[in-house]
Formats: structure tokens, sequence, C-alpha cells
């Protein structure tokens, strides 16, 4: 039996040639698959919530979490925000909301994880701070900025911030309201201001009003 032998220069070409191919393919691949869950109903939404935030819908049964139809258009765009529900406990305080198109659709933003981003600081809302640095910043915890779930033409998505604390680094147990300041949604290469958002919370932490919720429990 006759073998045949490839020039050994012509064989690390074709290993290499093979290794970018797939890299490419890979990059690829994962670029395409981010996490962008499409929602053929509010309870696959729901439980995509679930999944990224362990305890929310325990706390939802026992009445912990509180919700809003507030809707806000993103100037100079066709954008709209909607804050719908806030869960404060005393690891973090999860604000849920979405965004939807008034005259187009996400497909490819979302495709290309070029979804709008919204920050913001939270203050109580008797504080009389008003710094660029002071509130309690948002941040994303497990859950970046270009995932999230589509529903019926809305992104939705989560952000949170650290519950307040006293001078004494004592949780503060009663919060009537929350104030977000420094209301941004950045999209693509543009930032658009909003204006300050109010929302009623009416919550004691020193009772079973806010009872605590195991983070591990997401049943």
């Amino acid at each position: 039996m006759n073998s045949i032998f490839f020039p050994k220069p012509l064989f690390i070409a074709v290993v290499v040639t093979l290794t970018l191919f797939l890299i490419v393919i890979g990059v690829g691949f994962r670029k395409d698959s981010t996490r962008i869950m499409h929602a053929v109903s509010w309870d696959r939404v729901k439980a995509y919530q679930y999944e990224k935030t362990p305890g929310l819908k325990r706390a939802e049964e026992l009445g912990l979490t509180r919700s809003y139809q507030i809707e806000m258009p993103v100037p100079e765009t066709d954008l709209i925000l909607s804050i719908y529900e806030v869960w404060y406990n005393k690891e973090h305080v999860y604000f849920f909301y979405s965004f939807e198109r008034t005259k187009g659709s996400f497909a490819k933003h979302l495709k290309d994880r070029e979804a709008p981003v919204l920050s913001f600081r939270a203050f109580l809302s008797d504080s009389t701070e008003d710094t660029d640095t002071a509130g309690n910043a948002s941040y994303p915890l497990n859950w970046p900025s270009w995932e999230g779930a589509r529903h019926q033409g809305k992104f939705h998505q989560r952000l949170a911030v650290a519950p307040f604390i006293e001078e004494d680094q004592v949780l503060v147990s009663r919060i009537e309201e929350i104030v977000l300041k420094q209301v941004l949604v950045q999209w693509g290469d543009h930032t658009y201001p909003l204006e300050d958002i109010r929302l009623p919370l009416h919550i004691d932490l020193t009772t079973g009003q806010n009872e605590t919720v195991p983070l591990w429990h997401s049943e």
C-alpha cells in the first residue's frame, strides 16, 4: 500500500487555516447566540426573570414587590422606557423595565448587541445630596445589557442598586419613596438624559411586609 505524504509546510498551513476558521465561526456563533430570549407569552418573560433573579417569584407571592405603570419617551428617539416592577430586599433593590420602539424593530440591534442601555442613581426622597457621585449607582449583576427577553415588541431588562444604609452602616428600615436621578439611556454612540423618576415604595424592613426571602430560593 502506498502512503501519501503532505509536505510539512502545507500541513502546517492547513492546520492554521482550519484553526482560524473555527475561531471565526465560534466568535460569530457566540455573538449570534447572545442570550435574547424570544418569549411567546408573558409567562415566559417571568420565567426568564425568575431564572435571573432568585427569590423573585416567592417575593411576588408574598406581596413584597411593587408594581408600576411608568412610561417615559426617550427624547430624540422612538424609544419608550417602561418601569413596571421593583423588589426591595436587604441584598439588592431590583428594577424591572422594558424598552420598545414606536417606529421600528429591535431585531438587528439586539443581534449586534446594540440594545439601549439604562443607567441611573437612586436616592431616598428626602435626600439633599445632589452630586454626580451621590446616591446608589445602578449595576447589572448577572444580567448584562445585551441580554434580555423580547415579547410583543418590547425588550425586557433589569438593573439593581444597593439598599440604602444609615451613617452607622445600618440598613434604612422604612422607605416611602425612591427617586431615580441622573437617568441616562445610551443607544449606539448617543446618550440621552431623562427626567427624574419617582417610585413610591412604602416598605418597612422591620415588619413582615418585607419578609426576608432567601436569594437561592427560585420557586
